[in-house]
């Protein structure tokens, strides 16, 4: 938050994705826990099922490692029978994660999914 008003923002960045095996193209807003971890969706990912090498995309979580680092972590990958390319995620008081995907589900036109931890 600027220091006064109309001042300028200063941006941090807290994960740079490495690669898509883990997870790339980042969309969507993120959702913060209690404990401050933070849980985003990307549209890149580890391909498996009907989605070919690297388009089904996962839900991931970052972690804060008290150094001003972020640890990743894969929540969820997308395999096309359920979904595909996420949009982002909700989260709700018991730590469930909710979100949409665009692509891929039982008729091709995307799913609402709900994640349990």
């Amino acid at each position: 938050m600027p220091t006064s008003p109309g001042g300028a923002w200063q941006e941090t960045i807290l994960y740079n994705f490495t690669n898509c095996i883990q997870g790339c193209y980042p969309t969507g807003t993120l959702a913060l826990d209690k404990a401050g971890n933070l849980y985003g969706a990307s549209e890149g990912g580890v391909g498996e099922g009907n989605c070919g090498p690297l388009t089904c995309g996962v839900i991931y979580k970052l972690s804060p490692q008290g150094n001003g680092r972020w640890k990743f972590a894969l929540v969820h990958k997308f395999v096309g029978t359920h979904g595909g390319l996420p949009l982002g995620v909700i989260l709700d008081s018991k730590s469930n994660l909710y979100g949409v995907t665009s692509t891929f589900g039982a008729y091709g036109a995307g799913t609402a999914f709900e994640l349990t931890p």
